[in-house]
Order: C-alpha cells, then structure tokens, then sequence
C-alpha cells in the first residue's frame, strides 16, 4: 500500500463525492477499501484539518 499524500487524500474524498463507488477508487489507488472508507469517515466528521499532519514534537524530559 503506498502511503498517501494530503493532494491524494482529498483527490479520494471528492471522487467519492462526486459518485464513484469505492471499488472504482480501490482499483484505480490500490487502496484496500477499508482504509478509503476510514478515511471518508475521518474527512465527514472532522473536515480537511485532520489531514494535516504536523511535524513531531520535541518532548521536554
């Protein structure tokens, strides 16, 4: 599975929204349905501001 890019996130979520089934985005991406569906679910209920990632936190001891 290759690990997906923010511009490929939100490329799955509007072809999802547009009408394509997750079969047609599972065989176009090689993304196992599942982890297309998660994803779907993460983006309705927290918006694009989930698919940022930021950079690792320095953690004071």
């Amino acid at each position: 599975m290759p690990k997906l890019s923010y511009r490929n996130k939100i490329t799955i979520y509007q072809e999802r929204k547009q009408g394509n089934t997750i079969n047609n985005i599972f065989k176009k991406c090689g993304i196992r349905k599942d982890i297309i569906k998660y994803l779907i679910r993460l983006i309705d209920k927290y918006r694009y501001d989930i698919l940022k990632t930021s950079k690792n936190s320095k953690y004071i001891t």
